[in-house]
């Protein structure tokens, strides 16, 4: 009898997905909902944000693009004000700075490339669960190419995981198993069998801030310069359908 309990105690734990250090509540603490309106609708969830600084997000640029009066609304219920510092198309990422301290810790953007069958993390604000962001998990699966355009004109491919995704997790976080920020969730691709998720490598983030795009020496939110000449951002660069969350 102790041994069947004990390799049903082993058989749970090796079927378990392997999640973030980080508490579910700080990870959801730390990736608010972006609220705005277009063409002066009414204010409405646009998608996700991951908090990367005192006073710094990070989200999908189509999250954004358009949206006017943009606030971050925290899972403890508070609401900050913010503005784009940095609206990048060609790499679908978008920086968002407050002018106060926002209320959640701060992710750490992972510095090296995610590998496959390292395990992922996604927390992000579904479309059908608007009152707190989703944690769910699974596993990256590769890279796709055409991806995000760095400032260098570098392209960063997308990192591509088995991790279930629901419409409102755009702009969202990919996190590995030391809750450190590997990518921005963009959107997914059909391929004809299981959905994949997309996302936005951190090093195409790091690439950005490292330019000093976002602030200068002074600590002062700055616009961005344009990206490389003659590139545009193409909403859908595959020949397999694909689409947004």
């Amino acid at each position: 009898m102790l041994l069947s309990l004990i390799a049903l105690l082993l058989a749970l734990a090796v079927a378990a997905p392997a999640s973030a250090s980080q508490p579910v509540p700080v990870l959801r603490q730390a990736v608010p909902k972006v609220v705005g309106s277009r063409g002066g609708s009414a204010p409405v969830t646009l998608g996700s944000a991951v908090a990367i600084g005192d006073r710094l997000a990070v989200t999908a640029y189509h999250v954004v693009a358009d949206a006017v009066s943009i606030s971050l609304v925290f899972l403890d219920g508070t609401t900050v004000p913010v503005r784009p510092v940095l609206l990048e198309p060609a790499a679908d990422l978008a920086v968002l700075r407050a002018e106060r301290s926002l209320p959640a810790r701060p992710f750490a953007i992972r510095d090296t490339p995610v590998r496959p069958g390292e395990s992922q993390t996604v927390v992000g604000y579904r479309q059908d669960l608007p009152d707190q962001p989703s944690v769910k998990y699974g596993k990256v699966t590769g890279q796709v190419t055409p991806g995000a355009l760095g400032p260098d004109g570098r392209d960063w491919p997308l990192i591509a995981s088995d991790t279930a995704a629901s419409f409102g997790d755009s702009g969202g976080a990919a996190l590995d198993a030391d809750s450190k920020l590997t990518g921005i969730v963009r959107g997914g691709l059909a391929t004809g069998g299981a959905p994949t998720l997309l996302s936005t490598p951190a090093g195409a983030i790091n690439a950005y801030l490292a330019r000093g795009w976002v602030l200068d020496r002074q600590g002062n939110p700055v616009i961005s310069q344009p990206s490389t000449a003659g590139v545009s951002f193409q909403p859908y660069p595959y020949s397999a359908p694909w689409w947004r969350w």
